[in-house]
């Protein structure tokens, strides 16, 4: 038991503690690392309106592809995404995202490890794969803000 302990004290110190952000610790709300985490929340969406605002609403393809059109480029303005954007957590979402994709990559190589390519898979490697992939696809999706309700 205490093997364990210190195994997964020494993997969390060496590989997850200096990746995971440390927001939490009160020492590290400097102006700077908030300025940091502001741009980098809004540069995106800034990018996006500098690229996009040509583009009007024409009412003729409004008509025919309304789910298609959208009808807030008006609404658009640097101040409401300076205001919204870091609320949303785009850093700690695309984090969890890309996590969630490579965990899930790696539990199914796992999984595979002797399996021959072209037949088909024993029973416990797909009911492996269903259970490993079903939290993890959904917390990818809550990550894209869809929610998944049975």
């Amino acid at each position: 038991m205490a093997r364990t302990t210190k195994m997964l004290s020494t993997l969390f110190n060496n590989l997850i503690k200096p990746v995971v952000p440390y927001f939490w610790d009160w020492e590290h709300f400097t102006a700077f690392n908030i300025t940091v985490y502001v741009l980098i929340s809004c540069i995106p969406s800034w990018g996006a309106m500098i690229v996009c605002r040509n583009l009007k609403p024409h009412p003729e393809l409004n008509k025919k592809y309304h789910a298609f059109c959208r009808l807030d480029y008006n609404e658009w303005s640097f101040f409401k995404i300076l205001i919204y954007n870091p609320l949303f957590l785009y850093i700690l979402r695309y984090t969890t995202a890309w996590t969630v994709v490579l965990v899930t990559t790696s539990l199914m190589s796992i999984a595979m490890i002797g399996h021959t390519m072209g037949e088909r898979a024993a029973y416990w490697r797909v009911r492996f794969c269903q259970m490993a992939i079903k939290p993890l696809a959904r917390l990818h999706l809550l990550c894209g803000g869809v929610f998944w309700i049975n």
